[in-house]
């Protein structure tokens, strides 16, 4: 059975079966996701941002492999669904849309075909861990921006 953390907000829910029996957390909305970086995300290092949902990625400025490296800095809300997170010398701009959805897992590995339920994008951590970008329906519809701090 996964293990649930709850924060205020109460919109928080373990992955969905299967994917790994460690502690899961899911944010729904900027709010929730600013009390996940407090806990989980602050401080750690990049080991790889991945995009499964090729349209989902609206620039091209920066190529994703710069952010590996990096250290997760702070989380700014920017909307109801939307926040930048600065990764270093990088912001990552997430705009998850109505559906989009922010899983985080101290044991989450790069996902690969087999497996269920591909997510719109991967932030993984060295050391293991990271977080999924992901949305119920097969269209995907968060959308992603890196660019220079």
């Amino acid at each position: 059975m996964n293990h649930v953390e709850t924060f205020s907000s109460g919109l928080v829910m373990p992955l969905p079966g299967g994917l790994d029996r460690a502690m899961t957390v899911k944010a729904r909305t900027a709010a929730d996701l600013v009390a996940l970086h407090a806990e989980y995300l602050d401080g750690q290092t990049v080991a790889k941002f991945v995009v499964h949902g090729i349209n989902s990625l609206k620039s091209m400025d920066v190529p994703l492999d710069a952010l590996a490296g990096e250290r997760v800095g702070a989380v700014t809300p920017t909307g109801e669904a939307t926040f930048d997170l600065a990764l270093g010398a990088h912001v990552l701009t997430v705009d998850l849309q109505r559906v989009g959805v922010v899983q985080w897992s101290k044991n989450l590995s790069a996902w690969s075909f087999g497996q269920p339920s591909m997510p719109t994008g991967q932030l993984l951590f060295e050391g293991g861990g990271g977080i999924n970008f992901s949305e119920a329906a097969k269209t995907k519809r968060i959308t992603f921006r890196i660019s220079r701090a």
